[in-house]
């Protein structure tokens, strides 16, 4: 039974009170409806704690949505500890996703990433020096001319979220260097955190997203040749005083 606080009689069901409210009340919006009959205080606000975002209508079964935004609700299942018990509970890890590719991948062909199959690695090649006259598009000619000509600075606009060991990486650099940039382009490439003032380019080096040594050698070598210094972490953040150690040692 549903209560109409209007005409203050009770209807059957959600749905006989919105055909209801839609024949008699037809001025009145249901959010509006809700809002001045039916709303809690405060209800309308995101409960991801620290946010003081509202958050948008959703029926007038339900209310508002709990969260202003999918990040806010990650943020609060994952502070509340939800989300990382059940996918404990259910994978045997927390961060399911790529684990559970690296685990299946590794007991299937004994390598965590398929690019890192040899076989892969040369059906590649093959397919695309058939179809386009060269191994890999990253590196030859066309690439080159492509990233010298404006690409490398297109590419840089669409680094908008960086890995969390990368950020945490970047404050160390807030700490401890002046005036540090995330992504800074450099010619054809992009460095993962930059001080310009200092010539200093600082990596970090995922191994699951960097399986080819020789590619990230080239690049560093490449960049290198601009003038920049080097300090790259694989796998790692340092603590903060391994890692002023590591920048005293560089400057």
């Amino acid at each position: 039974m549903v209560y109409c606080h209007i005409c203050k009689i009770y209807l059957k069901s959600m749905n006989a009170f919105l055909t209801h409210h839609r024949w008699k009340h037809n001025g009145m919006t249901t959010k509006e409806y809700y809002d001045l009959y039916l709303k809690k205080a405060g209800e309308e606000f995101c409960e991801t704690p620290g946010c003081t975002n509202k958050c948008g209508f959703y029926s007038m079964g339900v209310g508002y949505y709990k969260h202003c935004s999918k990040k806010c609700s990650i943020d609060h299942l994952n502070s509340s500890g939800k989300m990382k018990e059940a996918k404990i509970k259910k994978n045997g890890f927390y961060n399911n996703n790529r684990k559970k590719a690296n685990k299946t991948c590794l007991k299937r062909y004994g390598v965590k990433n398929v690019s890192q199959i040899e076989e892969v690695k040369e059906k590649k090649k093959e397919t695309s020096l058939k179809n386009n006259g060269y191994e890999h598009w990253v590196g030859s000619d066309e690439h080159l001319d492509w990233m010298n000509n404006g690409g490398a600075a297109y590419c840089n606009r669409f680094i908008k979220n960086p890995s969390k060991p990368q950020l945490e990486l970047f404050r160390l650099c807030q700490e401890t260097l002046p005036y540090p940039v995330l992504n800074y382009p450099c010619g054809r490439y992009s460095i993962d955190i930059a001080v310009p003032v200092l010539n200093l380019a600082i990596e970090y080096d995922g191994s699951y997203w960097h399986p080819d040594e020789k590619y990230d050698a080239y690049r560093q070598e490449q960049i290198e040749k601009e003038g920049w210094i080097f300090l790259r972490y694989i796998d790692e953040v340092p603590e903060l005083t391994k890692f002023k150690k590591d920048v005293g040692y560089l400057l």
